[in-house]
């Protein structure tokens, strides 16, 4: 599969990653993860907005501003989750 951006090809993250972790001082872990992270918010976004997009062309606004409402209404919560869920593994935790 093509892509418009080579850094968006799959695998061509990590090699960036790690420089960008021997710049900063970070573990390339770190960094890959922070990458995949932002690429799994991208495809997710986009998919938000590409179904939205479908809903509303078929003649059914409603639905489509239903399924953004609900998705960012649920994502919040979820985030907020994560973060309490995550926060006993950070800096100066377990």
């Amino acid at each position: 599969m093509a892509s418009a951006t080579p850094s968006m090809r799959p695998g061509a993250a990590g090699p960036a990653c790690n420089t960008d972790a021997r710049n900063r001082g970070t573990s390339g872990y770190t960094s890959s993860l922070v990458a995949t992270g932002f690429c799994g918010g991208f495809t997710t976004l986009s998919s938000l907005v590409y179904e939205a997009a479908g809903y509303a062309r078929e003649g059914r606004p409603g639905l489509a501003a239903g399924y953004v409402a609900g998705t960012l209404g649920l994502a919040a919560p979820a985030f907020a989750l994560g973060l309490a869920l995550a926060a006993p593994f950070g800096r100066g935790g377990a």
